[in-house]
């Protein structure tokens, strides 16, 4: 064989060997351990499994914390960063948790406050008011001191989403996530290898947010 084709092959072989390789470390590491993620969480804090299957996927768990229903999942979220004229400049996925809790309330609002995770801000810059941070509907009837805590939970911890339980999308929730709640609040919060006392914390968060959510606004529905 010429010596040009057998580089040639030998190229072909190497890539060959590299993309196995990649592939196995994936399917045999990676991924099972992505998909074990909400059992090993679910079972460490003793929650119980919501939608039971093999075919089931994501798998949400469930629980009771300071008198509040809540769920938790781990989802696959694309996250951008942005440049100065808002142009996006890097995007990755990144397996995440879905942890969301059911407020008090006996009647759907109709109201949607939606941070996400990946709004393109100026680099660098936590928006300063709740306007600028939020996506909005009928957040007019929000007292001030729920815009505040609203922001501050986004200021401190990233994705956070308040709506009316029925009208979420399918891909937010399963059915069998919170099926009794009205209104929830949604927090997505990058990676999957949170501790329970990790989500415990997060849980406080929440609760803490939606206490003058609660006083406020939903007490009047």
């Amino acid at each position: 064989m010429d010596q040009p084709y057998r580089a040639i092959l030998i190229a072909l072989l190497a890539a060959g060997l590299a993309v196995l390789v990649v592939a196995a470390w994936y399917y045999l590491c990676r991924r099972p351990r992505d998909r074990n993620a909400p059992h090993r969480l679910g079972r460490e804090m003793g929650l119980q499994q919501l939608n039971v299957g093999s075919q089931s996927y994501p798998i949400w768990y469930g629980g009771r914390y300071g008198d509040h229903d809540f769920a938790l999942t781990y989802a696959n979220l694309r996250y951008g960063r942005y440049g100065p004229k808002f142009e996006k400049t890097v995007e990755k996925v990144r397996l995440s948790l879905r942890l969301a809790i059911a407020l008090h309330a006996d009647n759907p609002q109709d109201v949607i406050a939606y941070f996400r995770h990946d709004r393109p801000h100026e680099p660098g810059v936590t928006p300063e008011d709740f306007e600028a941070a939020f996506d909005r509907r009928n957040t007019d009837r929000l007292s001030q001191e729920s815009r505040d805590a609203l922001l501050h939970f986004a200021q401190s911890y990233g994705g956070l989403r308040l709506r009316d339980r029925a009208t979420a999308p399918a891909e937010l929730f399963i059915a069998e996530a919170l099926p009794a709640a009205q209104v929830v609040l949604v927090h997505d919060h990058p990676g999957y290898k949170q501790t329970p006392r990790q989500i415990y914390a997060l849980l406080d968060a929440l609760l803490e947010t939606a206490q003058p959510l609660e006083v406020a606004l939903l007490a009047d529905g």
